[in-house]
């Protein structure tokens, strides 16, 4: 634990609760410092908070957990995300395809891709839709 990091709890101790950029850049600090355990436990805090994540929460965690000793963690944060109905955008689905690369889990790896090109064409489909005028049984 470092002097950096002891920074971080300090600060935590006097920013606003409430505002989820504060939460993100501790976390990301401990996640990117190498610090897995502790962006966890920062994680935990901030949900009984009832603060939701957003993508930088979600990828900054993800980020910390790329070896196998921390991958355990890092697949417990998708069920939670799929419990409370977060939105999937292409950064987290990457970073989960990176995340099980980086581990060697290559299963995991496989079905991530798989899950992301069969969602590629619903993808493409719905972004047509936004940038024409047409109705969306035109576009196809």
């Amino acid at each position: 634990f470092s002097f950096n990091n002891a920074c971080l709890c300090y600060v935590y101790y006097g920013i606003n609760l409430r505002a989820l950029q504060y939460w993100n850049a501790i976390i990301a600090g401990f996640a990117y410092g190498g610090y897995a355990d502790e962006a966890m436990l920062f994680f935990s805090q901030m949900r009984h908070l009832a603060l939701s994540p957003d993508d930088i929460t979600v990828r900054s965690l993800l980020c910390a957990c790329t070896s196998p000793v921390t991958l355990n963690q890092g697949m417990q944060i998708q069920p939670y995300l799929i419990k409370v109905g977060f939105d999937f955008g292409i950064v987290v689905c990457n970073t989960l395809l990176s995340m099980y690369a980086k581990c060697s889990d290559l299963y995991d790896t496989f079905k991530m891709l798989n899950e992301m090109t069969s969602n590629a064409d619903s993808f493409y489909y719905s972004h047509q839709m936004l940038l024409s005028t047409k109705p969306p049984n035109s576009i196809m």
